[in-house]
């Protein structure tokens, strides 16, 4: 189990850390940079409410909406840009945490997002963090029904309807080539994921019930080997390669952003969300296989942020422990947990001794929510006192 005396002494040293910095935002990115350490004060508010954060929201908000107004251009996706900063200010504002008097900024912003909406269509961009279904997210939380459906009529009319499966192809930047994605950053756990919320909302059900059957066919159809593989599904599949991988040997990383932990959570989320009995039972043995993957040789994970680290693997399994009560996914939280606090260094003083492997750059100090100490914070947070968990919808968890 986790040493509860590290695990508190690591959130009091994280939270001062952040409470100590100044309201100056620099960037708009909500996963990647300033706005993103919004979500991680209201998380401090929320467990520690005599702290001054309340205080430091609303000077950061008013910092944030000044930097967004002084810049001349400005990204529209969800990760980076102003579909993500919108639905933040709309959880802060639902949350009783900010008063922004926020109806011309948020009709300007529709207007923005509305024109972003369109050209990432245009593109065939349906990324979930960097186009299309990423505003969508922000269109679901801001009842716009008319942008949500536009995006679900897309989808079905350019996806591949053959095989009783549903797929989209996209363009993979490292090989050059079109793939089918299978990640939920970038792929088609990300397309379910917005299907079911809009399932959720009464949104397009017939048409986005189809789409997720046939994605549903999609991931099993391709299903590896279990008795040869450290994983279930693969990661990208070129289109080129295109074929059934049933029974094939094959290998992906335990992570959020790719890999059987966030697909498997996804499908799971879907099948509470549609009631769908026999894929929930079905998807939870799959999640318990999963829960025991530890070899540093298939996990994949050398450091402790959240997209594809140890933080991540920590509260994905901490929220399936708190929607099933299975104790396989408490004993893996608390592995990842301490994998988690296992990797800041004593000796190491920049940013508390933790550091990130931000691929070409090496192994730097990041305080961002993705790939930096704000999404470690998080997990200790939520690992310590998991009714607090309505933040899990910024990072599709919920």
């Amino acid at each position: 189990m986790t040493h509860l005396d590290n695990l508190i002494e690591e959130i009091c040293s994280l939270s001062n850390y952040f409470t100590s910095d100044n309201s100056r935002v620099k960037s708009s990115s909500l996963l990647g940079g300033d706005c993103g350490i919004l979500l991680v004060h209201s998380l401090l508010h929320e467990h520690m409410p005599n702290l001054d954060t309340k205080n430091f929201l609303e000077q950061k908000v008013h910092s944030l909406i000044s930097f967004i107004e002084a810049e001349s251009s400005l990204s529209a996706s969800y990760c980076d840009g102003l579909a993500g900063v919108g639905w933040l200010l709309l959880y802060l504002q639902e949350k009783s945490l900010i008063n922004l008097a926020a109806d011309d900024f948020f009709a300007d912003l529709d207007v923005f997002l509305v024109d972003s909406l369109d050209q990432y269509l245009a593109e065939r961009n349906h990324d979930l963090l960097h186009g299309a279904l990423g505003v969508g997210l922000y269109f679901l939380k801001r009842n716009n029904h008319s942008q949500v459906e536009k995006i679900i009529d897309y989808l079905y009319i350019n996806c591949d309807k053959s095989d009783l499966e549903i797929k989209w192809a996209s363009w993979d930047k490292n090989s050059e080539q079109h793939v089918y994605n299978f990640g939920l950053a970038h792929g088609h756990a990300g397309i379910l994921y917005f299907l079911g919320k809009c399932c959720k909302g009464k949104i397009g059900v017939r048409v986005c019930k189809i789409m997720i059957n046939g994605i549903i066919n999609f991931y099993f159809n391709n299903r590896h080997d279990d008795a040869q593989s450290s994983a279930i599904f693969p990661s990208i599949v070129k289109v080129g390669d295109y074929k059934r991988l049933m029974g094939n040997k094959g290998h992906s990383r335990l992570a959020w952003c790719y890999g059987d932990l966030g697909v498997l959570h996804t499908i799971y989320l879907l099948s509470d969300w549609l009631d769908d009995k026999e894929l929930n039972s079905c998807v939870l043995n799959l999640l318990v296989q999963v829960s025991y993957r530890r070899d540093k040789n298939t996990v994949l994970i050398d450091d402790a942020q959240f997209c594809h680290g140890s933080s991540g693997a920590a509260i994905i399994f901490h929220n399936l422990f708190r929607l099933t009560a299975n104790t396989s996914f408490r004993e893996a939280s608390s592995y990842w947990i301490n994998e988690t606090l296992s990797m800041k260094n004593e000796k190491d003083n920049s940013i508390l001794g933790y550091r990130f492997n931000m691929g070409k750059f090496g192994y730097m100090p990041n305080t961002d929510l993705l790939c930096g100490i704000g999404g470690v914070l998080i997990s200790y947070l939520f690992y310590k006192d998991m009714d607090i968990h309505n933040w899990n919808e910024c990072v599709f968890l919920a």
